[in-house]
């Protein structure tokens, strides 16, 4: 993707959308696969039975349920986000492979309202664009930003196609960078500010 550094996060938004969307259409099913292989590679590092918050896919984000599945296989706990409202941050419930799920908003699935709530050691984000310093273009509602400033000692992934990335986002003093952004290509591993 090119520079887009000139438009608004609202036009960015429709022009991240429209490539996440030809990136999704480029590729078959296997291409989770390998973004989970270098989910695990860049995750090898962290204490056994993590907390470990993904996301259920929703159209064409990149589908982490085959990392989730391997993270799982290791010993790890998978979260799956839930929305509280809006304005609020987010919520993060266990959830296995087969665990029955409730429809939230926004076309959102989440564990049911019994499971109890986990604070997450890592945090796998959704998005729909990200630079080289980790900043990301979400859809604008701002959950994930919330919930990442009061847990600063998360770590923060993006997942997403490496098409998604972009040279230049716009961000504000309070966005928090993502560490690292796991694609099927490979992890890359963001530049700290002013790097």
């Amino acid at each position: 993707m090119s520079d887009h550094i000139t438009m608004d996060k609202k036009d960015l938004r429709q022009a991240a959308l429209k490539t996440r969307h030809q990136f999704r259409h480029m590729y078959d099913g296997s291409i989770a696969e390998k973004a989970a292989v270098h989910g695990m590679q860049a995750l090898s590092d962290i204490k056994p039975a993590s907390a470990i918050a993904a996301y259920w896919p929703i159209g064409d984000e990149l589908d982490p349920r085959p990392l989730m599945r391997d993270l799982a296989r290791h010993g790890h706990v998978c979260l799956l986000p839930v929305m509280k409202g809006k304005g609020l941050s987010l919520g993060f419930r266990p959830w296995d492979m087969g665990d029955p799920l409730e429809d939230g908003p926004h076309g959102t699935r989440h564990p049911v309202a019994a499971a109890p709530e986990i604070i997450p050691d890592i945090i796998l984000t959704p998005l729909l664009a990200f630079d080289s310093r980790g900043h990301r273009l979400g859809w604008g509602g701002g959950y994930y930003d919330r919930t990442l400033a009061i847990m600063p000692d998360a770590r923060a992934f993006g997942f997403a196609y490496a098409g998604q990335r972009l040279d230049h986002l716009p961000v504000k003093a309070h966005d928090r960078a993502l560490d690292a952004v796991i694609t099927e290509t490979g992890t890359i591993w963001c530049l700290t500010p002013g790097a």
